[in-house]
């Protein structure tokens, strides 16, 4: 009986949590238009700021000790393998081969 009196007791309490937490509402806050404009800038920026982090962590140039393609053709190099899908793969069985190198 003390397992349900326990579950009772736990439901009251959120059923009262719930209802003081909906009947009771805070002061609405207030800004004025230089407050606004501050955090507006503010996100623009983080947001352009992020933008550009993002794009410099997944886009980064070559390291300049690499060779270029038109370094590779002079010397007589082949180019390394590169992975290639789907339609640019050789299909050499009766099953679709999706990536190949």
């Amino acid at each position: 009986m003390t397992n349900m009196r326990l579950k009772r007791l736990v439901v009251l309490i959120a059923v009262m949590s719930l209802l003081t937490i909906g009947t009771v509402s805070p002061t609405p806050a207030r800004a004025d238009a230089a407050e606004i404009a501050i955090i507006v800038c503010a996100s623009l920026a983080a947001y352009v700021a992020l933008v550009f982090i993002g794009t410099a962590l997944t886009h980064r140039s070559p390291q300049p000790w690499a060779e270029a393609p038109a370094d590779l053709e002079v010397d007589g190099k082949r180019p390394p393998a590169a992975m290639r899908f789907g339609p640019r793969c050789r299909q050499s069985s009766t099953e679709l081969t999706l990536l190949c190198w």
